[in-house]
């Protein structure tokens, strides 16, 4: 009988305990963006063995594709059209499949060798750019002038006025 009880007791408390948990797992999944806030624009190389843009002097992995910049963290991706944010979930699928084919090592062998010769002769040939300062979130930025682009022909390209350049 004592047994009995001592299930009914246990089966009791199971609900209530179950609800508690849950109720404190809501904030825990909440996802806001990426651990990385990127105070100042970085400069932008673009290898031609890659295909797209890839950060200079930053410790972490930073590309621009297709009018969007993109962080990985781990298994997860982050994008926005905005080098600063906001930054949205992506699933991995729907990253373009150049920025996810090169394991990070390739990534940064090609990066540091183009960017090396890029320091040592400057000039045409070279693939880069700085996105425009950008203040706060979406709208609300400073520095509508021109990103530092140049396009390989020796020549500056203009920035969108939404604080990147293009990659082309």
């Amino acid at each position: 009988m004592k047994k009995y009880l001592f299930c009914l007791a246990v089966a009791a408390l199971i609900p209530f305990s179950q609800a508690q948990a849950s109720n404190v797992g809501v904030s825990v999944g909440i996802n806001i963006g990426p651990p990385v806030v990127v105070a100042a624009p970085p400069q932008f190389v673009m290898p031609p063995q890659l295909g797209f843009y890839v950060a200079v002097g930053v410790p972490y992995d930073f590309y621009y594709y297709g009018g969007h910049y993109y962080q990985p963290r781990g298994n997860v991706w982050y994008s926005s059209p905005y080098y600063n944010g906001p930054w949205v979930k992506v699933h991995n699928k729907n990253v373009p499949y150049g920025l996810r084919k090169y394991p990070a090592s390739k990534v940064h062998y090609y990066r540091d060798n183009y960017y090396d010769g890029y320091q040592k002769h400057p000039g045409p040939g070279y693939r880069e750019f700085r996105p425009a300062e950008r203040h706060g979130r979406a709208g609300n930025f400073k520095g509508h002038g021109e990103a530092n682009h140049n396009q390989g022909g020796g020549h500056h390209g203009g920035g969108h006025g939404e604080g990147h350049g293009r990659g082309r």
